[in-house]
């Protein structure tokens, strides 16, 4: 894999993650893909992280809440251009194993996940965010009246469905991608998945949630800070 790839998180202070969750990422991916060049976007300072390979960047508009601030990945600060283009995780996202196959030939698709319970839905879990205007497209239409967006829309990826359209979903090519709770019983997985290199975490329990009642959970995290940190 070539040094090029650039992965985004995003941070907004005051909710249920921290920057424990983007640590805990970060680590997993200086394992697993370690040429990849690792970016947060955040609200606040950060002085010092565990992880060196986090490239603390500052939100351009951090008045948005909650899951809002990854409208961020969209604007056209100078900063997130020069990034672009680049994969985009959510920091409830375990990573497995290496993922280079996920990486798109033509990098200036637009890709999500499909969502794990809605067919041809976009899931913003995961996003290619490529360099071309359709980050000018979305940005016009969510910039004109955020308010009124935010009252209209469930979330960020209601937002998405409504203004655009994808050109492909990850599972459309790769098969690396596990969903945490899957159907039919949308229970949280007691096995490791064999095949996954990417577990998708959504909605109860998180990552550290769940690492106290499966086991595979807990040793996965537990393995990746020990193995980097100590």
């Amino acid at each position: 894999m070539k040094n090029d790839l650039r992965i985004v998180l995003v941070l907004k202070s005051g909710g249920r993650y921290t920057f424990e969750d983007v640590e805990r990422l970060a680590t997993a991916l200086e394992i697993h893909m370690p040429l990849a060049s690792v970016y947060c976007l955040y609200d606040k300072d950060v002085n010092q992280s565990k992880i060196d390979k986090v490239n603390i960047i500052p939100m351009p508009y951090g008045g948005w809440e909650g899951w809002w601030s990854k409208m961020n990945l969209f604007s056209p600060s100078t900063e997130i251009e020069k990034l672009r283009p680049f994969l985009y995780m959510d920091l409830d996202t375990l990573i497995l194993d290496s993922f280079e196959e996920i990486i798109p030939r033509n990098k200036n698709l637009f890709i999500t996940l499909e969502d794990f319970y809605a067919k041809k839905q976009i899931a913003s879990g995961l996003m290619w965010i490529p360099a071309n205007n359709m980050t000018d497209y979305v940005w016009h239409y969510w910039s004109y009246n955020p308010v009124g967006n935010i009252r209209r829309y469930r979330g960020d990826q209601d937002f998405l469905r409504a203004v655009c359209t994808v050109d492909t979903y990850f599972q459309d090519y790769y098969d690396g991608i596990a969903d945490f709770k899957p159907l039919p019983r949308m229970q949280p997985l007691q096995e490791r998945p064999e095949k996954a290199s990417i577990v998708c975490f959504h909605g109860k329990p998180s990552i550290p949630e769940a690492s106290k009642s499966i086991e595979w959970v807990r040793k996965e995290i537990n393995y990746k800070a020990n193995e980097v940190i100590q």
